[in-house]
C-alpha cells in the first residue's frame, strides 16, 4: 500500500508541475518582463537584467529565509496563474467548439422544441415556416433550402 501512495504521490506531483506550475510561471516570467520594461523599451535586455540584479540585491531575497518565502510565493502565484488559465481555456473551447450545443437548456422549452422539429424534418425548407412560429429563431435563422 506505500508503494502504491508513493507511486502515486509522484505521478500527481509530476502532472501538477507540469500542467500547471510550468505555464504558469512562464506567465508570470512573461508579465514580470512586461512590466519592468513597459512599452518604451520592450527590448531592452540591460534594463531587464539591471532590474533583475536590482532584485537579487535586496535583503528580503538575501537570506535563506526570504528566499524560501519567495519561492513558495512564485509557486503559488504559477499555480493559481495556470488554473485559471487552464479554466479560461475549457470556457473558450465549451463556447467556441459546443459540441454539445443541443443540451444546453433555452430560455423557453417551446421554443427549443420547435427549432429542434424544424432542424428533423426532412426536405422541409426553414423559409416555408411562418416566422411568427419561430419566434426563438426570428433573429438568428439561417434560411436554407
Amino acid at each position: 500500500m506505500g508503494v502504491l501512495l508513493s507511486q502515486l504521490g509522484t505521478k500527481l506531483a509530476e502532472r501538477w508541475l507540469s500542467l500547471l506550475v510550468l505555464p504558469g510561471a512562464l506567465y508570470l516570467a512573461v508579465a514580470a518582463t512586461g512590466h519592468t520594461l513597459g512599452h518604451l523599451h520592450p527590448f531592452d535586455l540591460a534594463r531587464l537584467t539591471h532590474q533583475i540584479t536590482a532584485w537579487a540585491r535586496h535583503p528580503a531575497a538575501s537570506t535563506v529565509g526570504g528566499q524560501v518565502v519567495l519561492l513558495a510565493a512564485i509557486l503559488a502565484g504559477a499555480a493559481a496563474a495556470g488554473l485559471v488559465a487552464q479554466a479560461l481555456g475549457l470556457l473558450t473551447e465549451r463556447l467556441c467548439l459546443a459540441a454539445d450545443w443541443s443540451t444546453w437548456t433555452a430560455s423557453s422549452g417551446t421554443h427549443t422544441s420547435q427549432y429542434q422539429a424544424v432542424l428533423t424534418s426532412g426536405g422541409t425548407s426553414v423559409v416555408s415556416k411562418k416566422m411568427s412560429e419561430l419566434p426563438f429563431l426570428a433573429e438568428s435563422l439561417i434560411f436554407t433550402s
